[in-house]
């Protein structure tokens, strides 16, 4: 046999000696992608009362949660908004994605596999909630008292927060100290000249003693401070908040109080 036939013979056999062995590989990994188990469908699925947040039934052995919300009751189409979410999360607030528009709601919930485990199919659509025009308004409503009442706690520090008033009362920087009513909540605060105000702690005002909570709000009737007992008036005479001394009578009880405004004793009469 010539040289250049037993080269090619060679080469002939060899290629074939490597296909042999590259199937059964071939053939392996094929056995591998087919022993993977695929998941379970989300089954369940539902709204809480407010139509602010969904919920899902946890599937066995996820590995994350794809979430689709829809503005349609079929649940089809270009989802609205779409987040991949870790195995130990089951609910997702999804109200500022509506955005307050009017309009019917659904989502759906895939199950997302990783390793031995494929994903599973895209759950059926969950129930429709329907947002309404009066549900927008109330909502709007309360997104915005939600925001002033975190205002009205951004400067409960007592000092001057750029842009703000520096009190409970989001009112115009004062030139000097002065009372101020919030009326919606029928509660007072006493702002002064720089803005700030008094919050847990005593303030002699005009010669009269009030305290003020942590929001910096006046307290009125009882109060419980440093192991002793203080009355605030609740009396609108002039004295409205102010610490009470000597004696008192209120529902058939004589109360008599230290000069420092601290309980000394009561009697029923």
């Amino acid at each position: 046999m010539k040289r250049w036939k037993m080269w090619r013979l060679l080469a002939v056999t060899a290629m074939v000696a490597v296909m042999g062995a590259c199937l059964p590989l071939a053939s392996f990994a094929a056995t591998e992608e087919d022993e993977k188990e695929e998941l379970e469908q989300v089954s369940d699925l539902w709204w809480n009362d407010a139509g602010t947040v969904i919920y899902w039934e946890p599937v066995e052995n996820a590995y994350q949660y794809k979430v689709s919300l829809y503005r349609n009751s079929a649940g089809t189409g270009t989802p609205l908004y779409t987040k991949t979410v870790s195995r130990s999360t089951h609910s997702l607030d999804v109200y500022s994605k509506m955005n307050n528009v009017v309009g019917v709601y659904t989502f759906r919930v895939q199950a997302l596999g990783k390793g031995d485990y494929t994903n599973a199919e895209v759950s059926d659509v969950s129930d429709y909630y329907e947002l309404e025009t009066e549900m927008v308004a109330a909502r709007k409503a309360a997104r915005e008292e939600s925001e002033a009442e975190e205002e009205r706690k951004q400067t409960a520090t007592g000092d001057i927060v750029p842009g703000l008033a520096g009190g409970p009362g989001v009112t115009p920087p004062a030139t000097a100290n002065e009372w101020i009513e919030d009326t919606a909540k029928g509660l007072w605060w006493y702002r002064h000249a720089d803005g700030s105000y008094t919050k847990l702690n005593w303030e002699l005002i005009d010669g009269k003693w009030y305290y003020f909570d942590g929001d910096g709000w006046m307290v009125t009737g009882w109060l419980e401070w440093d192991g002793g007992r203080y009355y605030l008036s609740q009396l609108h005479d002039g004295t409205y908040g102010a610490m009470v001394t000597g004696a008192m009578l209120e529902d058939g009880v004589a109360y008599h109080f230290e000069d420092s405004g601290k309980l000394i004793e009561s009697v029923a009469r």
